[in-house]
């Protein structure tokens, strides 16, 4: 990749990985700090509780998935983005869905693949449902999120976000086949292409694996860490937050009423954190306010609501209609099933 190519959160850092050094650095010495048994600020050692309690249970999900990513590094991109079939029909926002859970991106680097494919001719309900389902639903985060909530909240949580995507992509396809929304100017532009409208995205190949465990291990470690850097600062927010929050405070606003699934939403606007750092937060939420809804509602409101996605679609499809009509699409959605799973609980 050039260097004039636009950075990610989630790419690999050319040189030292300063927010992965310094989060690293916070959670092992508070992590000391709690086993030590020296007295502290009230604050403090509850911070270091906080990441006593959060690393013990994410440990075993973190290195199943850092295994994970090493497993999937042998699977070619472009067999996942195929199978998103061809624009305008039903079973092809199903099939976009689906590649949009299997593919382990976040939000920051999956819009810029959601794009290429925009730019290859993806109807915009194939672009959207793609976008919508893949940020947290990648396999290293499903299993760190089945750590922290349980496999059945994670499964519900994963069913619920697919639904989701779907439900959007079929309102897009809907709005765009209607004229409501601008056609895909690309669309045209491919069809005399030799090459499938879909081909994969022109992008730089990791490395293939190597096949040595130790060298396989180093590779595993160092594609995660972009995923890494951003789920330890989750983790520190979630212990600062339990270290400067009182559990009745947080009880109290996060509650799983109208009133704090708004703030619960708006706290995901706010928070610009990439969506590996959304899943400990969204934890804690869930658990502290027993507001599983909320929680839901943390880990997708900020795709939903995220400016530099909002952005990046205006300025790929030219149409501030396109971008905006990503919340306005997905956040009533979103609101529904929280208040559902807030109720059923």
């Amino acid at each position: 990749m050039s260097s004039s190519s636009p950075s990610s959160c989630c790419s690999v850092p050319r040189h030292r990985d300063t927010l992965l050094l310094s989060t690293s650095a916070f959670l092992v010495a508070f992590y000391v700090l709690h086993l030590s048994g020296v007295a502290l600020p009230a604050w403090v050692a509850a911070t270091a509780q906080g990441v006593f309690d959060i690393i013990n249970v994410m440990w075993w999900g973190m290195l199943i998935g850092v295994l994970a990513v090493g497993a999937l590094g042998h699977i070619p991109q472009h067999v996942i983005v195929r199978i998103i079939g061809q624009p305008h029909r039903i079973s092809s926002v199903a099939r976009a869905t689906l590649g949009g859970v299997v593919f382990d991106l976040c939000n920051h680097g999956v819009i810029m693949i959601a794009m290429q494919l925009y730019k290859r001719g993806a109807s915009l309900g194939q672009t959207m449902a793609f976008l919508i389902a893949t940020p947290w639903n990648s396999l290293s985060l499903a299993i760190v999120l089945a750590a922290l909530v349980g496999w059945t909240w994670m499964l519900i949580f994963t069913a619920l976000s697919a639904l989701i995507a779907f439900i959007s992509g079929i309102i897009f396809d809907s709005l765009e086949n209607k004229g409501y929304l601008p056609k895909n100017p690309y669309a045209q532009d491919t069809t005399s292409d030799s090459h499938s409208a879909l081909s994969p995205p022109p992008r730089q190949p990791p490395g293939q694996p190597p096949h040595e465990p130790i060298a396989w291990l180093g590779y595993a470690m160092r594609e995660s860490a972009p995923v890494m850097r951003w789920l330890f600062l989750g983790i520190v927010l979630a212990a600062l937050l339990r270290g400067t929050i009182s559990d009745d405070q947080f009880a109290t606003w996060f509650a799983p009423t109208l009133s704090g699934l708004m703030l619960t939403i708006a706290a995901a606007t706010i928070i610009e954190v990439c969506s590996e750092g959304t899943t400990p937060i969204a934890a804690d939420i869930m658990h502290r306010s027993h507001a599983p809804g909320n929680g839901f509602a943390f880990l997708m409101s900020g795709t939903s609501t995220d400016i530099s996605e909002i952005v990046i679609l205006k300025q790929t499809t030219t149409s501030w209609a396109i971008s905006l009509m990503l919340p306005i699409v997905t956040l009533p959605q979103i609101i529904l099933c929280a208040i559902i799973l807030n109720q059923w609980s």
